[in-house]
């Protein structure tokens, strides 16, 4: 049995919904958090009566706030809070490595992970500012499913960082351990394989 509370944004679809449908399913008490109120609340209620919807935009200060007093108010605590809305990846990777840094000497008993994802095949870019493709159409999409299953596993056996596809960490080594990063990037998977 999960017992704990789990922040979930970007929860009204795609992984988001996935893992807080994964979290409830434990015993957990998931928080979803997302902007696209009825999709969340659809969601919310296939997550046990646990489950605690929240709408907000993650991007404004004050609504993550509110977020957190949510569930402080709900629950008193948070045990978990996942980072899975859209944003900018790299910059929360980057953030989320320096918080790591920053606890462990006084908090060792806080985990911070980042778990990485390829390409998952989800409506996002049908809902991003901006538009972007449908990745549920490509062929290398991963099932959402798949994602939430490792993330729940970080949140079980945490660690600071993990990939949901097998062999993409060995890829990501590889190019930022490359001698030149422009010639690994003219390498497949980043170039394009011509076809004969």
């Amino acid at each position: 049995m999960l017992d704990l509370v789990v922040v979930i944004t970007g929860a009204s679809s795609g992984i988001g919904a996935a893992l807080a449908q994964k979290v409830g399913a434990a015993g957990g008490r998931p928080v979803l958090v997302a902007r696209r109120e009825p999709e969340l609340l659809a969601v919310a209620e296939h997550c046990g009566p646990e489950a605690l919807a929240v709408m907000a935009d993650v991007t404004r200060r004050d609504q993550v706030k509110h977020v957190l007093d949510a569930a402080l108010t709900r629950w008193g605590h948070v045990d978990v809070w996942i980072n899975n809305a859209g944003a900018a990846k790299h910059a929360l990777n980057a953030l989320t490595a320096n918080l790591r840094m920053e606890l462990r000497a006084e908090y060792p008993d806080i985990h911070v992970s980042t778990v990485s994802p390829g390409v998952v095949a989800t409506d996002f870019g049908n809902n991003a500012l901006g538009g972007g493709m449908d990745s549920r159409k490509s062929p290398i999409a991963q099932p959402v499913e798949d994602v939430a299953d490792v993330i729940f596993d970080v949140i079980e056996h945490p660690r600071a960082d993990t990939y949901t596809r097998a062999g993409a960490q060995a890829l990501v080594t590889g190019y930022f351990g490359a001698e030149d990063i422009g010639v690994a990037e003219t390498q497949p998977p980043f170039a394009s394989v011509p076809s004969t």
